[in-house]
């Protein structure tokens, strides 16, 4: 049996905005990486009362 009880976000991190998904759902979400966007974040996680974030960098070249 699977426990989907647990609400979990994936942010996708990028230097100027960050890509926000929900599952189980279908929820997402973009946002500035900025104070604004930072806030409007928490707000969103908020209301989808997540418990669990996982965060991954975006590509790109050193």
């Amino acid at each position: 049996m699977t426990d989907n009880s647990m609400i979990c976000a994936g942010i996708d991190v990028g230097k100027s905005h960050l890509d926000i998904a929900i599952h189980p759902g279908t929820a997402r979400l973009r946002v500035t990486y900025d104070a604004a966007g930072l806030k409007e974040l928490d707000a969103f996680l908020q209301e989808h009362d997540v418990s669990r974030i996982g965060f991954e960098a975006s590509g790109g070249s050193p």
